[in-house]
Formats: C-alpha cells, structure tokens, sequence
C-alpha cells in the first residue's frame, strides 16, 4: 500500500501534526527484504539523533558487539539497485555490495598518487575503486555487462570527499542519481568537534530523518552507510534536480540546524550540523504528537484537554511528557507542574526541564532546585544544559525558545553563578562533567572559585570538557584558568 506524501512546497516554519506522521515511499515490507541482518543498528539510531555524536554512537557499538552484533551498517540500498538483484540470492547480493562499498571507501580514506601525478591527483580515487564497484554491479545485474560506472570528484572538504557514482540511475530516470560521501577519519580522540558532524554523527543523523520524516523533505534522501568503513550514499542534488517537496521544520523532531541555510533547489547540502535541543520531542513520536495537539487547540480548550490526557488512565509516561511543554500555555503553570512532579516519572521530570525557561525567573529557579534533587541523570543534564537559556534576559514580548546558540551579550552572568551553586548541591559524580561546559559564562570575580572547584573533581571527562571549552574563554578567563591548572 502506497502512503500519500504531503506534495506542497511549505514554507520554513511548517509546523502542524501531519508532518509527524512518518512517510514512506517504498512498498510495505520490502525494508524486511532488503535489511539483511543490519536492522539493529538501522532501528537504534533511528529512535533518536544521540546527543553527544561519537561518543554515544560508540557506546552503543560497543554494547553490541559485546552481545556479538557486529555490523554498524545503518539504512538500505537506493529502491531501484534492490530491485535489479536476483530474487535467489539477493541476501549475499546486499552483502557483497555492501562489502564493496566499504572496500572503496577505504581505498579512497587512505589514497595517495604513489608518483606525482597531476590527473591521478585531480581523481582524489584510485583506478582500482571504480573496478571494484564495476565488478560487483555486474556479478549481480546492477548493470549490464557493457556497462560501467565512474566515480566522479565533487568536493573535498575537511570531513569528507564527495564523488557523484556516474552511470548509475533507475531505467526510467525518475529515481536519484547517488552520491558517494567518504568520511575523512572514522572518529577522534577529541569526540567534541565530532558531536554533529563526522562518521558518527552524521550517520546517525541522516538515518534518524530518514526513517522519522521520510526521504522527500529538505534534507534530501539517505540510503545506506556503514560506521566501520565510514562512508555514506545520499542523493545527489545539483541545478537539475527536483525542488524538496517538503520543508519540515527541524525543531518539530527536537532538533536545529547548526549549518546555516547553505542549500541547493530547497536542500540543505552541507551536511551535518543537526544539534538536539529537546531530547523528549526527539526521542518519543508519541510525545511529540501529543505536543502538537496541545499546541494546535484553541486557547481556550487548551486546559481541558490537558487535564482530561493527563487524568485519562491510559495515558503513558511519554504522553504526559508531552503535556509537559503544554504548560507554558496556561495560566496555571505552577500548579500543572507540581502535578507532573508528583508523578515521580523521569521521562515526565525530563521534559518539564525545558519548560523553565518560560517560568517567571524566581519560579523557574524554585522548580530548577526540585528537579536537580531528583537524581535523575538525563535530567540533570538537560538541566545544566539549559542554563545559558534560564540566564538569558527577558525581552517582553519574546519567548525564549529551543536554542543551543545564546549571544554571549545576551547572558546575564550572575544567574548563570545562582545556577551553578544549585547543580553542585545535588549534581551526581556521572553528570558534573556538564559543570565544565559554561564556564565562560560565569562573573569574572566567580571564574576562578568554580574553576578550582572543578579542577578537585578528579573527573577526566570534566577535564576534557574544560580543555576542550577553553577557545571559548575570554583573555583574562583563559590566564586564570592557567593559573588554577598551575597550582593544581
């Protein structure tokens, strides 16, 4: 059964419930047939878009392949290559098209001109990518016999080189022409400049959109990759392709585009830069559902509605965490919370953490207090994590939103300081790290108290945030923090 798309061009800030619903442009079970024995990792990141990139995404690789799940291939083959396989073997087909991938991207990874060799060098590929690939098309029907393929150079860029895989295409033409992106380095020691970009990051980012809001929006069409070998295979975009048919807003999924709006005929063609600012709206369809319907109520209905969800018995957690954000809408804000809170539920805490930050600032630091005590570990990171948002000032008439980018001009220092000494009052040794993230944002006459502070953790994971953090600390900041690693 073919599902209907939404076929308008929207605007940038469409925003209602039908863009929720997930879409589908391939026929009801092939995704089984073609998923081999790689659905684990498909479906893993494709529940959410993992905060902390390379450093989560390898912590779920590592829990697999303690339970012997090795393969990192995320996605499945473009529709038209899966059709063209015989139906006899079409599992080992997947396999050794997979594997040929991953052996080109290698090659690719590690390519050097053994002599200097300008054509070569303009290549950016040996020869023997495209025999690999040629070589496999042909063994299982992807192309005729007479036929070849090229890997045509598009960009080399810090992360990864981009080639176009000329002479592959549907026989009717209406499907993508691919591209074939390799990514420059599997990961980093340093996993923060790998948080939104790189191998991980944005493997997990594209297969997220794919599998949550389809292939026919502004961040284009995503295929197949696999972590271990580190490449990717996507539509290409260029002057002839078709516009984006839907424009979904990025912070309905709980997400923002960090990028900027470098696109192409409607796509975003950058790639990576996607920064989770709501984990619930991220993570949960069910909550992000019920969000909307809040939302979409006239004001007038909105509180009957949400008492009547929230008293309904089947109700779950999730759903009640999307009344949560509900509540900024109401007039009875506090009241609406203390009821969340005495469900005891760190999903329902959760998401009542990104709605302080549209409090009145001396509720808003009351209820901070109550959910760091909690204990809950996600809540008190996304709790720390808000704080440049609870600190910013207010401007009448203009709601604080969803943001991971705040102006340092618009922080109010000395609220990020009565910030701090609530978290350190009841953080736990597995969140404190987060302690180390807005230092640059504390009153000069406080940096060096919290900075010592931090240094007599003992944490290396605060260690490395601090080392990390420290481009972003003005001058004068940057010599006492010297000074505090000095005598310590």
């Amino acid at each position: 059964m073919q599902v209907s798309l939404v076929s308008s061009f929207r605007p940038s800030n469409y925003n209602s419930i039908r863009a929720l619903r997930k879409q589908q442009d391939v026929p009801a079970g092939q995704e089984e047939k073609q998923t081999v024995n790689f659905t684990g990792m498909t479906n893993l990141l494709g529940k959410r878009v993992f905060v902390d990139g390379q450093k989560d995404v390898v912590e779920v690789i590592k829990k697999r392949l303690e339970n012997g799940q090795t393969s990192q291939v995320v996605g499945k083959l473009p529709g038209f290559i899966f059709e063209r396989l015989p139906k006899e073997n079409r599992p080992e087909a997947i396999k050794e098209i997979l594997a040929a991938f991953s052996e080109v991207a290698n090659e690719i990874r590690h390519y050097w001109p053994e002599v200097a060799d300008y054509n070569m060098s303009l290549l950016k590929r040996p020869e023997s990518a495209n025999k690999v690939l040629n070589d496999v098309f042909k063994k299982h029907g992807v192309i005729d016999i007479m036929d070849s393929v090229n890997l045509k150079f598009i960009e080399d860029g810090p992360r990864k080189k981009v080639f176009k895989i000329d002479g592959l295409r549907a026989d009717n033409f209406d499907e993508d022409e691919l591209v074939f992106k390799v990514f420059k380095k599997l990961g980093d020691k340093h996993w923060h400049s790998l948080k939104r970009y790189g191998n991980y990051a944005e493997l997990n980012a594209d297969n997220y959109w794919a599998k949550n809001v389809g292939h026919h929006s502004q961040r284009g069409k995503f295929y197949v990759g696999d972590m271990e070998s580190g490449y990717e295979i996507s539509k290409y975009i260029d002057e002839d392709s078709r516009k984006a048919m839907n424009i979904v807003d990025e912070h309905l999924f709980g997400l923002q585009d960090t990028n900027g709006c470098h696109s192409l005929k409607g796509y975003r063609v950058s790639g990576g830069g996607l920064a989770v600012v709501n984990r619930i709206k991220n993570a949960f369809k069910s909550s992000r559902v019920v969000m909307a319907k809040v939302k979409a109520k006239a004001p007038e209905e909105r509180l009957a509605y949400w008492e009547a969800k929230f008293t309904d018995k089947r109700t779950s957690p999730h759903e009640k965490a999307g009344l949560a954000p509900g509540i900024k809408y109401m007039e009875n804000k506090t009241e609406l919370i203390d009821k969340c809170l005495e469900l005891k539920q760190p999903v329902v805490d959760q998401a009542l953490a990104y709605l302080l930050k549209y409090l009145p600032e001396n509720e808003a630091k009351v209820y901070y207090e109550k959910l760091m005590k909690t204990g809950d570990e996600t809540t008190q990171v996304i709790l720390m994590n808000e704080i440049p948002l609870l600190a910013k000032k207010r401007i009448p008439g203009v709601e604080i939103d969803d943001n991971v980018r705040v102006a340092l001009g618009d922080v109010i220092k000395e609220k990020v300081y009565d910030y701090y000494l609530i978290s350190e009052k009841y953080v736990k040794p597995s969140t404190q790290e987060h302690l180390a993230s807005f230092t640059h944002l504390l009153p000069e006459d406080k940096f060096l108290e919290q900075y010592r502070y931090l240094l007599k953790l003992h944490d290396k994971s605060v260690y490395d945030r601090l080392e990390w953090k420290k481009n972003a600390l003005p001058d004068n900041y940057l010599q006492m923090a010297r000074q505090a690693w000095q005598a310590f």
